[in-house]
């Protein structure tokens, strides 16, 4: 299994930036993806001295999520990589689509504006995908997308760029090593 700490996602977000694909892109603003986003968008926005948004996603169903997350606290993390990976291999988790897309505050003025949109991961694409969609009918349609890693090998939406291409334990991540330290930085992060 493979772990990145706070450091490593600080470190790789950097690295993102440098690859041909984001660096010939010169994004103008950054738009992450609440709540898992939120680390690499603030770590690349800083780095680059450009403008950061973020955007939430819900479905439903993510209460029930959130309420089966608190047992994985007590289990053994191969016990809960063991069963991510079951519900990433379940056609529900590609099939139970539609997600709805909240603004956290008012996204750039300028419709032309080189946006990178960013997250941890894409496994089913759905919500990569509804962000997509959310800001093109909205008129923005120069976005590039990234993301740490792929952990399907078959997405409904593919990233322009994606790290790694396996499942990765994020710090935000429960059972993380460092799950609760984020929880302490995630409050003092600024967008």
């Amino acid at each position: 299994m493979s772990y990145l700490l706070i450091n490593d996602i600080r470190f790789v977000s950097k690295e993102m930036l440098e690859s041909n694909c984001i660096s010939k892109f010169n994004p103008e603003a950054i738009i992450y993806i609440e709540k898992a986003g939120r680390l690499i968008g603030c770590t690349m926005a800083n780095h680059l001295n450009i403008q950061l948004f973020a955007v939430s996603t819900t479905r439903a169903g993510d209460s029930m999520k959130n309420k089966i997350k608190l047992l994985f606290n007590y289990l053994p993390w191969q016990v809960s990589h063991l069963i991510r990976k079951m519900e990433l291999a379940s056609p529900y988790h590609k099939n139970f689509g539609k997600r709805e897309v909240i603004i956290n505050k008012p996204l750039p003025n300028i419709k032309e504006t080189r946006i990178l949109l960013v997250d941890d991961a894409i496994d089913s694409g759905v919500s990569i995908k509804s962000v997509v969609k959310f800001l093109n009918e909205r008129g923005y349609h120069n976005i590039l997308t990234a993301v740490i890693t792929t952990t399907s090998s078959d997405p409904i939406y593919q990233a322009d760029y994606s790290h790694f291409n396996k499942l990765l334990t994020f710090p935000w991540s429960i059972g993380s090593k460092d799950y609760n330290d984020y929880q302490k930085l995630y409050l003092s992060l600024n967008e």
